[in-house]
Formats: structure tokens, sequence, C-alpha cells
């Protein structure tokens, strides 16, 4: 299966009278505009399906790397009614993202997700101290 590339690689500048059409037409703010066009979405039916798409319209999960390992290993943690270490980062878009990550869980039945968000002194990012933390507080699984 082949992975994705998620970046977005647009270097070109946005036009100005395409974003006014766009905000216009969509009823969307020119940040949004300015987000699809670098995204390379820019006919009315690419944006039409961006903003209002379906389930199938969506990409297929599957292709971020070993997502099929990330899958199995909820899935024997629900099995086996073990905690889930839920580690976030302190920024907003990592404390949202924690937050719908341990929703989803319980949504899939999994009633021990724990979620860690990290203070600015332990750094950015998973850290050997927040490892540490989840072994002190037995959020862990040896096989």
């Amino acid at each position: 299966m082949r992975e994705f590339d998620w970046k977005l690689s647009c270097s070109e500048e946005t036009p100005k009278k395409w974003v006014s059409t766009t905000t216009k037409q969509f009823g969307i703010g020119q940040t949004a505009a300015g987000i699809l066009f670098r995204r390379g979405v820019r006919t009315t039916d690419q944006i039409n399906k961006y903003l209002h798409g379906k389930y199938e319209h969506m990409y297929n999960p599957y292709l971020f790397k070993d997502m099929l390992k990330a899958v199995t290993r909820i899935l024997r943690a629900k099995k086996k009614k073990e905690k889930v270490f839920v580690h976030g980062d302190y920024d907003c878009d990592g404390i949202m993202s924690a937050s719908l990550i341990a929703m989803m869980l319980e949504n899939l039945g999994l009633k021990n997700a724990e979620i860690f968000i990290p203070s600015r002194s332990l750094g950015y990012g998973l850290s050997n101290d927040a490892v540490k933390k989840a072994i002190k507080m037995k959020w862990y699984y040896y096989e």
C-alpha cells in the first residue's frame, strides 16, 4: 500500500480575485479559501466535495504509515480492557486531537483512556519524561 504525502506542496501565490470569488460563492472566509487553493482544491466541484463531501470522498485512513498496526493494537487493548495512554501536546491542536482520540476510543468501547498533556517544561512532542510518567502510572503493556 502506498504512503500518502500529507504536506502542502503549493508555493504559488494565492490570487486575490480567486479568493474573493470563492469566499462569496461558498460563504467561507479568506483564510479557508487560501487553504483550499494551497491544497489544490480549486474547481467548483472540488470545493463542493471538500466542504460538503460524503464518506466515500474521504481518503483511506490506511494510507497512513502503520495504521493497521495502530488499529490492531487498539482492538487488543479493548479486548483485554487495558488502559490506553493518549499523549497530546500543550498547543491547541494537540489538546483537541488528544480529546478527539479519547472520545473516539470511548465510542469504540474503551473506557480506560487516559489523556496526558505535558507542561511546556517537558518539551514538545512525545518525550522520555512522558514515557516515564506512563510507566509510573502503569499505562503500559508488555507482550
